[in-house]
């Protein structure tokens, strides 16, 4: 199962994203822990600090949506989030 949902992630990588009634792209698939990173298209920007928190400059909003989960018994799932993400272009 894990196979099958890293390919869909991957598949993902570029395209335009429904996440949570934002439309987002992602931009990136990191790889521990398994997440994706969304850039969102039609909000403003954000300050975004340096190594030492102080701001630096105007960044687009990112989200960051991991593609598992720990259920309470311990088994890994698909994380709700990411199994909500729709392809919008």
């Amino acid at each position: 199962m894990s196979e099958e949902i890293e390919d869909r992630a991957r598949d993902l990588l570029g395209r335009a994203v429904d996440y949570r009634g934002h439309t987002c792209r992602v931009v990136e698939l990191l790889d521990d822990p398994p997440a994706l990173i969304l850039q969102d298209q039609a909000s403003g920007t954000e300050m975004q600090a340096n190594q030492h928190g102080e701001a630096h400059r105007r960044v687009p909003r990112t989200y960051t949506v991991a593609l598992y989960h720990y259920n309470s018994a311990g088994e890994r799932e698909v994380h709700p989030d990411f199994r909500a993400l729709q392809p919008v272009d």
